[in-house]
């Protein structure tokens, strides 16, 4: 069932950080975050680099397929939710809610992203030398109140890119607010 997945495209975008943010960060944008090589931090933004974490298991992937291929979206969703560490009684409250709707709609793109992702998203440290042809500046950010294995992700990766900046946005967490990510955007797109 396994599959490789790479896309390569260039775009200039004539909108706003906040109009960008909106497009990526939402619905359907949000598996955007996943396009390209497994190099780049994902996993619903959950990509894990150290061990402060258990690693997911080797069948996550073929798993959530099986549940999806049963057209078992909600059960792929509650998967991946415990597997991000949302707790418990969140994951089981979470199908009441109005965004879960949305969520489900998207749920058939769980195992993309993992796959994209590779082993970047299963719990190993990161391979340092992976990302060191990669020369254009970034930026990476993360959200204070994020999980600590998201914040270690993040820095991890700020050190691995040869150009890039590390920035915590205080009070977020992994789902950043755009009036939040908008000025630091701006303040790199613009330095």
């Amino acid at each position: 069932m396994g599959k490789d997945y790479e896309i390569h495209h260039d775009a200039t975008i004539d909108a706003t950080p906040e109009q960008i943010w909106d497009a990526i960060a939402t619905g359907p944008g949000i598996s955007s975050w996943f396009i390209g090589r497994t190099d780049i931090d994902g996993d619903t933004v959950h990509t894990t680099f150290d061990n402060t974490r258990t690693p997911r298991e080797p069948t996550f992937i073929t798993d959530t397929e099986a549940l999806l291929a049963r057209d078992d979206r909600t059960g792929a969703l509650k998967k991946f939710m415990r597997h991000v560490g949302v707790p418990a009684v969140v994951v089981h409250l979470m199908p009441l809610t109005p965004p879960w709707r949305k969520l489900k709609a998207v749920a058939p793109t769980l195992p993309y992203d993992l796959r994209i992702l590779g082993d970047t998203g299963r719990g190993v440290p990161l391979d340092p030398t992976r990302w060191t042809g990669l020369t254009a500046p970034a930026i990476v950010m993360d959200g204070g109140k994020s999980p600590q294995y998201m914040r270690n992700a993040a820095r991890a990766l700020s050190e691995a890119l040869p150009k890039a900046g590390y920035r915590t946005l205080p009070g977020q967490t992994h789902m950043v607010k755009a009036d939040a990510v908008a000025p630091a955007l701006k303040d790199f797109l613009t330095a």
